[in-house]
């Protein structure tokens, strides 16, 4: 199963002088422009947990209009599809931002996190925290697991395992967007 992931962080649709809508999202320092379609497929990917057929089903389009859209977005760099098992090439491409702040504890060793202030908290396990407490711009997902297995002493391969789950989780809960790295970027 891939799931569409978006990259970036949303600007919204910003009207011209004419009063024509234009829909951007931004890519690290770079202001994108999608069309509407672009937009909307971009927004699922960022909010929701679906595949290219889910889409389809959801925006009733056929599935080869919505793989046109997602060939449209990858060529934008607008979103990835998210696979099974992350390589050490695409963890090191890409960095993960956190966004919001840490709440309490629970009783069952959760952590709270919330990604505005006037939002609904969300729990995370340990694992999930640890991916997001150690996100930054200039770590890459490959730091981040580093930087987790000097913490935990698990394996490199255990803790992979988990960001299939826990980074598309944090996106889709506002903690979190992701980045092509800066140095992919030549920056």
């Amino acid at each position: 199963m891939r799931l569409l992931v978006a990259l970036g962080v949303e600007m919204g649709c910003i009207p011209d002088q004419k009063g024509t809508s234009h829909y951007y999202m931004l890519n690290g320092y770079e202001r994108v422009e999608l069309t509407r379609p672009q937009y909307d497929l971009w927004i699922l990917a960022q909010q929701c947990r679906f595949t290219i057929e889910k889409a389809a089903e959801f925006l009733q389009k056929s599935r080869s209009e919505i793989q046109i859209l997602c060939d449209q977005l990858l060529q934008k760099q607008a979103i990835i599809l998210w696979g099974e098992e992350p390589t050490e090439a695409f963890l090191n491409r890409f960095t993960i931002l956190p966004r919001g702040a840490a709440g309490k504890r629970t009783e069952e060793d959760k952590q709270m996190l919330l990604s505005h202030p006037l939002a609904k908290p969300i729990e995370v396990s340990t694992a999930g925290h640890l991916i997001w407490m150690n996100a930054h711009r200039l770590v890459t997902l490959n730091g981040i697991v580093y930087a987790i297995q000097q913490k935990t002493g698990l394996s490199e391969d255990d803790i992979r395992s988990t960001f299939i789950y826990w980074v598309p989780y944090l996106i889709r809960h506002g903690l979190a967007s992701l980045q092509i790295s800066l140095v992919e970027n030549g920056r």
